[in-house]
């Protein structure tokens, strides 16, 4: 193979920036629940999808969340304030999460894994984040950004019903 010339500026590299960033795992939002950890990892060998990971006490680290409808694995990040906010909750095993592709939230019972994924909201404009599991009264605190009306976003905390009865209704969203 003889050696290619060319002008100042226009050599083509065999390194790229995506020969870098493929590989690449971030990890971030960790949590512990028990004698587990949990923490967000993302892939961009996966369109940049975010799994969630738990590490057992017994030595198992495995990806938790099953296939959302059975149709899709789960996105586990926020766009709340854009930047993202904390994407998941975890309290005795129950995990609530936002999903990146459809901007609900879910609710998965690590304890019950045939039960499978549960909404918890309906599909909307408005995003989700920073859970907080308040197991004895059936509900998830979590800030909301209403993207439903003209102009800046509105921003509140609300209590979302572990139920799922959001899902089918949104008014039962609880303002806080």
């Amino acid at each position: 193979m003889s050696p290619t010339q060319a002008s100042y500026g226009l050599w083509k590299s065999p390194i790229t920036g995506d020969s870098f960033t493929a590989r690449s795992v971030t990890l971030s939002q960790v949590r512990v629940d028990g004698p587990d950890t949990y923490w967000v990892e993302g892939h961009p060998k996966e369109n940049g999808r975010s799994t969630l990971l738990r590490h057992r006490a017994s030595g198992e680290t495995t990806e938790v969340l099953p296939l959302i409808d059975g149709a899709r694995l789960p996105d586990v990040r926020t766009r709340v304030h854009e930047y993202g906010g904390k994407a998941y909750a975890v309290h005795d095993g129950v995990i609530v999460f936002s999903d990146g592709a459809d901007g609900r939230v879910y609710r998965f019972d690590a304890n019950n894994p045939r039960a499978g994924v549960q909404p918890l909201t309906t599909l909307s404009e408005v995003r989700y984040g920073d859970f907080w599991i308040a197991d004895v009264r059936g509900l998830v605190y979590a800030v909301a950004e209403d993207h439903r009306g003209e102009g800046e976003p509105v921003n509140s905390l609300v209590a979302i019903p572990l139920d799922g009865s959001a899902a089918r209704d949104d008014a039962n969203i609880i303002p806080v």
